[in-house]
């Protein structure tokens, strides 16, 4: 997408304590073809998830991807509480949050990436 290549980080950004201990929440980033890279999001785990584990995908410009924690469902048991997002972010940085997982009835920590899919008829 314009001369960019887009990913994820599963650590990386400043350190809270609610994402690890040890590390912390991850990030988006972009990086030019000519190695120049920047950080476009990082995950804080209350509002927008934490810790993604796939990649993304454009899908008209914008960009998706999953977290495997955080969000803003709550989630029962487990050590964060929290079950993972699906988020939008675009190219510029602008991230939005559209779905938390909430574990029964519809999933927890998702760590596949997401599919687009276009029908014709």
């Amino acid at each position: 997408m314009g001369g960019k290549l887009y990913g994820t980080t599963v650590a990386g950004g400043p350190r809270y304590y609610y994402c690890s201990p040890y590390t912390s929440c991850g990030t988006v980033f972009s990086v030019t073809l000519g190695g120049s890279e920047k950080v476009l999001h990082i995950f804080d785990t209350r509002g927008d998830g934490h810790n993604p584990v796939s990649g993304l995908i454009d899908a008209g410009g914008t960009l998706y991807g999953t977290t495997s924690g955080g969000g803003s469902a709550a989630c029962y048991g487990g050590y964060y509480g929290l079950c993972g997002t699906v988020f939008s972010i675009t190219p510029s940085g602008a991230e939005k949050l559209l779905h938390g997982f909430s574990g029964l009835p519809d999933g927890e920590h998702p760590i596949a990436g997401l599919v687009d899919v276009q029908r014709t008829l």
